[in-house]
């Protein structure tokens, strides 16, 4: 542990040598940085990603290096939680050069006031998909409200409007020749409504 002598108001540790810097308590490892400077809390060695989180050994399985800043392994139930006030919100931002905003480029966001999930894009274009299988997109939402099952190809909708008589599937094309297929289900009141 050094002081820096020019101010002295920074402390450090330091590991001259191409070799990891081990913390512990009650004659236990708690903590480790490895060479390249990854950070192992819990785990023995950090060799999963940037900083890795272990309760306990998940077993013989490497994380994504495509998802590899933070690892979070348990050998049983794992996660994470956010904790704020009861009159805050909890959120994952998604933010990129272009979209260094404050609200970014896509969202998981949860307000606790009013007990409402939102997930989503944030910028204009924005589109939301839904995968299954082997990563097969197999629902589309685009930023008018358009619904594409099984296909991107057309736009699709599906109304839920409160005519009965008009209740049904009917395929529409708009003046540039488009189709799109709408799906009606409601009743109609004494109002035509």
């Amino acid at each position: 542990i050094s002081l820096d002598s020019s101010t002295n108001s920074k402390a450090y540790i330091w590991n001259y040598e191409n070799a990891e810097t081990i913390f512990g308590t009650n004659n236990a490892e708690r903590m480790r940085i490895d060479a390249s400077g990854r950070v192992g809390i819990g785990a023995v060695a950090p060799t999963d990603g940037t900083l890795h989180f272990q309760t306990a050994s998940a077993g013989t399985v490497a994380a994504s290096t495509q998802a590899d800043d933070i690892v979070i392994e348990n050998n049983a139930e794992g996660g994470m939680t956010i904790i704020t006030p009861d009159d805050q919100s909890a959120r994952i931002r998604f933010t990129s050069p272009s979209t260094n905003t404050d609200v970014g480029g896509a969202h998981i966001f949860y307000r606790q006031n009013i007990n409402k999930m939102n997930i989503g894009t944030t910028v204009s274009g924005g589109k939301m998909a839904i995968l299954s299988g082997a990563g097969n997109e197999t629902m589309l939402l685009d930023g008018s409200g358009n619904v594409s099952i099984g296909t991107s190809l057309y736009p699709q909708k599906f109304n839920v409007l409160g005519t009965h008589e008009n209740a049904g599937f009917y395929r529409d094309y708009s003046a540039s020749g488009v189709a799109a297929t709408y799906l009606q289900i409601g009743r109609k009141d004494s109002n035509g409504d």
